[in-house]
Parts: structure tokens; sequence; C-alpha cells
């Protein structure tokens, strides 16, 4: 047992190979803080935790994902909350990790379950709220900074997008749920760039939720 984690865990993402990202946190009872930290690897080759958790990130974290090697993006959200968190964690020169001060505003949903890279600029995210599914972009500006387009995809009519997968340049899979059963659907770039659900294309014949 590694000893220095107080909370659930949610997600986990390899940063490097003597250095894991382990994000989660406590939710329950009087303990309600999130929780971001770093487990390294020794030269003995046994795995500890950093002293210290990272703070600044303020509900669960769900999804993690490598944006470059010193940018990492984390999402998650809080039940009872309408509204979902985006976070950016950077790598600072002396080898610590930090979130940035501002949140990333613009994913409406209470909870951010799926993130997919869809190319060095452009990132898919998933998730669900107290309306239903929610799906969008997140884009690098020329100055480094990432945004949300200013409009959700519409199309994904379920309760809730949990997982994505890449097919293809152009084509992504995205499965969730609706009224407790599977909802697959496929999700293509048009010629001009744009990403949509096609209505034609919900695939039937999984029965539960995926």
């Amino acid at each position: 047992k590694i000893d220095g984690f107080d909370g659930d865990i949610f997600s986990t993402l390899k940063l490097s190979d003597d250095e894991v990202l382990v994000c989660g946190g406590s939710f329950y009872g009087n303990n309600k803080h999130s929780e971001t930290r770093i487990l390294r690897k020794g030269k003995d080759g046994s795995w500890n935790y950093d002293g210290n958790s990272i703070g600044g990130f303020d509900n669960f974290v769900r999804s993690t994902m490598r944006l470059s090697d010193g940018e990492v993006l984390v999402c998650g959200g809080l039940y009872g909350n309408e509204h979902s968190e985006t976070r950016i964690l950077r790598k600072g020169e002396d080898g610590s990790w930090g979130y940035t001060d501002d949140k990333i505003d613009g994913f409406n949903c209470s909870f951010i379950y799926a993130t997919l890279k869809l190319s060095d600029d452009e990132v898919l995210v998933c998730g669900s709220g107290f309306k239903g599914g929610e799906t969008r972009i997140l884009r690098k500006g020329e100055d480094g900074s990432w945004n949300y387009d200013s409009n959700s995809i519409d199309g994904f009519d379920g309760d809730a997008a949990y997982s994505t997968v890449k097919l293809s340049d152009s084509e992504v899979l995205v499965c969730g749920e609706i009224s407790g059963h599977g909802l697959t659907r496929i999700l293509r770039k048009s010629e001009d760039g744009l990403w949509g659900y096609d209505s034609s294309d919900i695939i039937g014949g999984f029965r539960g939720m995926i």
C-alpha cells in the first residue's frame, strides 16, 4: 500500500517513466475536497507520493489528458453543481506541477467524463448535466491559451456521454446512455473543418449503459 492519498482516486496519467499524475478527492461526509498528487519512483525503484497535494481544483476530477510534455488538461465536476470545471496543469522550470490561475469557462454540464485529443490544437470534451449530454470542442489559440468553441455540438440526445475513441482523423465514436440504455453515435468532421453528429448514425444493439 502506498500512503499519501486521502480520497477516492478517479483518474491517473503517466507523465514520465518515474512520474504519475493521480487525481480524485473525498466528497463524502465533512471531507469535501479534490486532490491532485504526483506519484514518483525513487532511485530504489519504490513509488511514493510527493509531500504536498497540488491545490487549485475544486471538484471531482473525472478525466485527465496530456496536451504536451509540460501541459495536462484536467476536467471534472461535482454533484449538485450545474457547472463542470476545466483547468490546465503546467510543469514549471523547477520540475514542479501547478494549476494555472484561470478556469476555462464554456462547458455547462455538471460532469466532464471524457476527453479526446483530435489534433495538437483541438480537443473533444464530453459530459453530462441536468439537461442531458453535451459535446464541445476545446481549441488552442495563437497565444497558447485554450478556450471552448462558442457553441455546443448538437445531436447527442442522451443523458450523458461517457467515452470517446478516434476512429480516423475525421471520425470519432462517442458512447453514453439514454434512459439507462446504451447510446452510440459517430461524430464526423466536415470538409470545412467543423465537427457534427449525423442523425442517421445512431447505432443500436447495446442494451445497457456504455
